[in-house]
């Protein structure tokens, strides 16, 4: 893609895709989005297209009369996949889709690469549901890949970073925060401020920083990198966060409990009211995966900024102020 090039975002107007659209436009590059723009708006300096991907001949009618340099797609949902490829395959000069690693059949393989078996494709019909999350995007990786031999699939693992709503990575600042907040000034030293909860701190967790994928798509975007990608952070210890969220914050009084006794509260390892990230179910899933050949395209840091995403951030949403 040339600079300035134009770039697609099918999306756009909500977490990571408005992360991308925002980082491409302030890198001169003339962005559109499409989507229906029920989950946001479109940022600043971008055109905005409104439409229904489930209506695939209005959706792209107007999109399907441009040439693009790049189109980065982040749906999740086949119909959406193959209505856009179908439409748009022949305009467009490198195609990204914006995959998960919820796509490996096996999550109890630490190290797996790109190679992993995967699940069998969702053969539905209709919308997927969400306990399909993960089959269904294998369909629409299937569906990319014939279409575009040359595109790019990058399978994103947990994003966490400035913007989150779901608590999975922001809750912990929030929480130590809290447990600094709950100490007055004349109280004794920080050490007796309300215990902090956690999974063991020997425990391993991998991320990847919202920014830090946006502004790689958006690279790879620009050179045409192609292939199969898994697109997250190297692994570290639990134990890490937890340093850096005191270090941040001035909470403390960590208490570990084992994983066991966490599920049996009701805790919820990935979704849900009571999720808490880096909380892996009993069963020993660990979800961690060699990000080699992202480390080898892009330079990251080691552990996402803390910082970014607390504490009490307005836009990360309340239920971290609440929680144990």
């Amino acid at each position: 893609m040339t600079s300035p090039g134009s770039l697609l975002v099918l999306g756009g107007t909500s977490w990571l895709g408005g992360t991308v659209a925002r980082h491409a436009a302030e890198h001169g590059h003339r962005v559109t989005c499409l989507a229906r723009g029920s989950s946001g708006t479109a940022p600043e300096a971008v055109e905005f297209i409104g439409a229904d991907r489930g209506d695939p001949d209005a959706a792209y009618a107007t999109v399907a009369e441009r040439s693009w340099d790049a189109v980065i797609d982040l749906a999740r949902q086949p119909q959406h996949v193959r209505g856009a490829v179908s439409a748009l395959s022949e305009r467009v000069s490198h195609w990204i889709f914006v995959s998960t690693c919820s796509v490996y059949a096996d999550d109890s393989v630490a190290g797996a690469d790109e190679s992993a078996t995967l699940h069998d494709p969702w053969e539905g019909d209709g919308l997927a549901p969400d306990e399909a999350y993960g089959p269904a995007k294998v369909t629409c990786e299937r569906a990319v890949l014939e279409s575009c031999p040359e595109a790019l699939v990058a399978r994103s693992g947990l994003i966490v970073g400035y913007g989150d709503r779901s608590d999975r990575f922001g809750y912990w600042p929030n929480r130590f925060a809290r447990s600094a907040r709950s100490v007055p000034s004349a109280a004794p030293p920080v050490s007796s401020a309300e215990p902090i909860l956690v999974p063991p701190l020997r425990d391993a967790l991998q991320v990847v920083d919202v920014g830090d994928l946006a502004s790689w798509l958006v690279r790879a975007a620009e050179t045409q990198i192609s292939g199969i990608v898994t697109a997250m952070g190297d692994p570290f210890a639990l134990a890490e966060l937890m340093d850096v969220c005191q270090e941040e914050t001035g909470g403390t009084a960590v208490q570990g409990r084992a994983r066991p006794w966490l599920v049996e509260q009701g805790v919820e390892p990935w979704m849900g009211p009571r999720v808490v990230a880096a909380v892996v179910a009993a069963s020993g899933v660990r979800r961690l995966h060699d990000p080699g050949q992202l480390r080898r395209q892009t330079g990251r840091p080691d552990l996402p900024t803390v910082g970014g995403v607390g504490p009490f951030d307005p836009r990360l949403g309340e239920r971290a102020r609440a929680r144990p």
